[in-house]
């Protein structure tokens, strides 16, 4: 008697687990349109994340380092000197440093003319141009109340160029590949006659105070030993242009070798 109220009170707890699971699936059901809406709004968040945010590429390098001291040794030199591991770190260190630092880079921004930035007008976002090839702006000296101001570039014909001030309403004009003294400074703008000429429209100038775009640069630099046991230093560099990362790099390994031998130029003059 008892084994057959427990199969009635078995049988029961399982229909009650059936019209309950019944009961959740007719709710989750009932909402169905909140659930297509929600994995409609992802999928569309993620549409247009992949397809307007900038890729952001890693360009890299390596560097050499040579320890003068070391190099001009005889093959008898100085056994303690050859054991010298924390000397020769110390000198790794010290040029880590050197190339990190805000005088190199303000260099680098300054033969570049990176000071001048240019953007292309889009749909949703702007995108970043680096005309370095087609179209160069040198820099001679600007006016330091322009830094910050964004200036809309646009060619009337094949001679000349014009800069407008959209704020302001003020305008510049010249002609190409001649040095101009004007309200923002003293500057030139070139086109290369081999190259095809950039886009016309919707191109515009940002300028910016070099010490800013030279600590900018600085954050997207890494400099590190590719090794414990080597003295060649690996260099990277994180940008949405792979041709500008190269070019600051390039030229970051220019102004580096160059302040190195004027700094041995110095001291071989002063013995």
């Amino acid at each position: 008697m008892n084994h057959h109220e427990d199969s009635n009170t078995n049988f029961i707890k399982e229909e009650d687990q059936v019209i309950n699971l019944r009961e959740i699936l007719v709710k989750y059901i009932y909402h169905w349109p909140l659930f297509v809406f929600a994995i409609l709004i992802c999928l569309s968040a993620a549409f247009f994340y992949l397809r307007y945010t900038q890729k952001v590429y890693a360009v890299s390098s390596t560097l050499l380092i040579k320890d003068e001291k070391k190099g001009g040794m005889p093959a008898g030199g100085d056994l303690l000197n050859e054991l010298d591991l924390f000397g020769a770190s110390k000198v790794i260190d010290n040029e880590i440093e050197i190339l990190k630092s805000k005088t190199l880079m303000r260099k680098v921004v300054e033969r570049l003319n990176l000071m001048a930035s240019f953007q292309s007008a889009g749909r949703v976002i702007n995108s970043e141009l680096y005309l370095n090839k087609s179209m160069k702006f040198h820099v001679v000296a600007l006016d330091s109340n322009w830094y910050g101001k964004t200036l809309a570039l646009s060619f009337p014909n094949a001679n000349t160029y014009q800069l407008k001030d959209l704020e302001s309403g003020e305008s510049f004009k010249g002609l190409l590949g001649q040095l101009q003294r004007n309200k923002l400074g003293v500057y030139k703008i070139d086109l290369n006659p081999h190259l095809a000429r950039p886009v016309t429209k919707d191109i515009s100038v940002h300028i910016s105070d070099p010490y800013v775009v030279a600590d900018q640069l600085l954050s997207k630099l890494s400099v590190n030993l590719a090794s414990k046991q080597s003295t060649v230093l690996n260099l990277g560099f994180e940008t949405v242009v792979p041709q500008q990362g190269q070019d600051i790099l390039n030229t970051l390994v220019q102004v580096y070798n160059e302040a190195a031998l004027s700094d041995k130029n110095r001291t071989t003059q002063s013995t």
